[in-house]
């Protein structure tokens, strides 16, 4: 293991350049059966410029086809157990940042609106943008790669989910919605199940996500699998040996059935184990093959293969109102730029060496004593030599680029199994 700090908290989504720094949370006590244990949630401020409205006046190309026997080098690797919500390792670029192709439609075959807030003319979000924003709620703005989040909904702990970054748990309220009505499903159906577990989401006004890739339009959201034996993990490898099918493929299913998946991430491995699993359950077999892209060749499927999405699923929702009227509202917000330069005060996790002490931690990493007892919640000056400790750090972070409005998108009808 390094001694250098590890700053990054994602391997599965790719990593932007000067992106927000991380939040790590604790992690708490040893895992059962090499599982690691899903942190505590904590909360931090966003690095993001982008600001809350004032108070009232008065993805591009498919990933390539999947062999038949699932086998893939990368899913092979060996599984560490992470020692941060987000283990430091490989990079991918394959996910998409453009929406599917069958969500390409002219404006013509577009249906009419139903929210009110679509019936807005762009008068009326003109002077909404100018004197009450908050008026026009949640709002997507630009792309999942490139993008930011306004009046964005911070999702909160739950009675059957928990949060393993309270930080980064921000997104539109339909993203909101959409999670808590899947949650929802999978427990009307399974109420002894045990508490799902959701990674990040997008950061407070959405833009770089350290270190993702996407997550900064609100519409993206990491969700932990069930593992066998009613365990509580988060960022344990899926495999055929501790993989709940039944429940993970309920979290699937219900993403599929009960909200407007854009895409699904998860790697062939596992794909592979759910296909096969639902087909077991007597699902319709086309009908998994509109939605897998193992084992069909579908360019249009929703669940692709992506390096990495062995340890949680990524799925990124269509947001019918907030990305339309974000595209319509972008011209006239008085933030039109995504610019980031403050120095924080983040959390990084480091592993302490035999030797070590929290003084000298303190001095290394210019900070104090009691800093580092108040992030580890820690009762004496003794550190263990071996465990990893979160130690305060100042990051100095700046970014600058114009957001820009992408092209419109009509969201396709939700492939639903056939009835009866």
């Amino acid at each position: 293991m390094r001694r250098a700090l590890l700053l990054s908290l994602c391997v599965a989504c790719a990593c932007t350049p000067n992106a927000v720094p991380p939040r790590p949370a604790p992690v708490s006590g040893p895992a059962p059966q090499g599982l690691p244990v899903a942190p505590d949630a904590s909360a931090a401020p966003s690095a993001n410029a982008l600001s809350d409205p004032p108070p009232p006046a008065g993805d591009g190309a498919a990933a390539a086809n999947p062999s038949e026997d699932g086998a893939d080098p990368e899913d092979d690797a060996p599984a560490d157990a992470p020692e941060t919500p987000y283990q430091d390792g490989g990079i991918d670029d394959e996910e998409p940042d453009a929406p599917r192709a069958d969500a390409a439609a002219p404006p013509a075959a577009m249906p009419p609106p139903t929210d009110p807030l679509l019936q807005l003319s762009d008068a009326e979000i003109r002077a909404r943008a100018k004197k009450d924003p908050a008026s026009l709620g949640s709002l997507s703005l630009g792309a999942p790669a490139a993008g930011g989040l306004y009046n964005g909904v911070q999702m909160q702990n739950g009675d059957h989910y928990q949060l393993v970054d309270a930080g980064a748990s921000w997104g539109t309220r339909e993203t909101v919605d959409d999670l808590l009505r899947v949650v929802a499903k999978i427990y009307a159906q399974h109420p002894d199940a045990p508490p799902l577990s959701i990674g990040h989401l997008s950061a407070h006004h959405g833009g770089p996500l350290s270190p993702h890739r996407s997550h900064q339009s609100g519409r993206d959201v990491d969700i932990g699998y069930y593992y066998a034996g009613g365990q509580t993990a988060w960022y344990a490898r899926a495999t055929a040996d501790n993989l709940d099918r039944a429940l993970s493929w309920t979290l699937v299913r219900a993403l599929l059935t009960e909200t407007d998946a854009e895409y699904i991430f998860i790697a062939r491995s596992v794909q592979k184990l759910l296909k096969e699993h639902a087909l077991a359950a007597g699902e319709d077999p086309a009908w998994l093959d509109t939605v897998f892209q193992y084992g069909s060749a579908n360019p249009n499927a929703i669940i692709r293969h992506v390096h990495g999405h062995d340890t949680h699923l990524h799925v990124r929702f269509f947001n019918p109102v907030a990305e339309e009227l974000g595209r319509r509202a972008l011209p006239f917000l008085p933030e039109r730029k995504l610019v980031e330069r403050r120095e924080e005060e983040g959390l990084a996790p480091y592993r302490v060496h035999k030797g070590e002490t929290i003084s000298y931690l303190a001095r290394k990493f210019n900070t104090t004593v009691d800093a580092i007892r108040r992030a580890n919640r820690l009762k004496s000056q003794r550190l263990v030599a071996g465990r990893t400790y979160l130690v305060p750090q100042k990051i100095v972070v700046q970014h600058s680029r114009r957001l820009t409005a992408p092209p419109r998108v009509a969201v396709p009808p939700r492939r639903l199994p056939p009835k009866g």
